[in-house]
């Protein structure tokens, strides 16, 4: 049985990442050692037999095109995990030289994603001043007052199922957008 995660995402927070450079496909096969930890192929990245994440590790998988984790991968309930579609991202050095910051890689957080009912939309670092939804087309659906809000939930119950794009603008004029798929 294969699983296929498009995008899959817990809130992680301000962290620093022990990143590992780009390649084109990357194969995980063994448990995670260090915490916390980012795996990015520019194509695939596959977590085998045997992989896994323990509880009390973070582990973030960035790939291209796919992030599978096969049958025998292990992600344990306390760990933080995060799968996403993305380019690799080039690393800043921290201040310590021991590890990675990807601030922009942990800035925003939308989840569940597919959604059924509520969306939780949640920024570290800055503060939100709007949230939009639109459909494909660029039809806007709704517009959410999020004035100095760090976090923020969504009712999409009443949203009829299909892919969506949220538009999230902050206070200092960044502007984030997320495809989401509701169900």
């Amino acid at each position: 049985m294969r699983k296929y995660i498009l995008f899959f995402a817990l809130s992680l927070g301000s962290m620093h990442l022990h990143a590992q450079g780009c390649v084109p496909n990357l194969t995980l096969t063994t448990p995670e050692t260090s915490t916390p930890v980012l795996h990015q192929a520019s194509n695939t990245v596959v977590a085998s037999s045997n992989y896994g994440v323990s509880s009390g590790y973070n582990a973030t998988l960035r790939a291209g095109t796919l992030v599978e984790l096969k049958s025998n991968t292990h992600i344990k309930s306390g760990s933080l995990f995060l799968a996403k579609i993305g380019a690799c991202t080039k690393a800043k050095n921290s201040e310590q030289g021991m590890s990675d910051e990807l601030s922009e890689d942990v800035a925003l957080t939308i989840y569940p994603n597919p959604v059924r009912s509520f969306l939780t939309v949640s920024i570290d670092k800055m503060e939100m001043s709007k949230i939009t939804v639109s459909n494909l087309e660029g039809k806007v659906i709704t517009t959410y007052d999020a004035k100095k809000q760090t976090s923020l939930q969504l009712n999409f119950e009443n949203y009829t199922p299909g892919v969506y794009t949220i538009i999230v603008e902050t206070v200092d004029g960044s502007v984030f957008r997320e495809k989401i798929i509701k169900n």
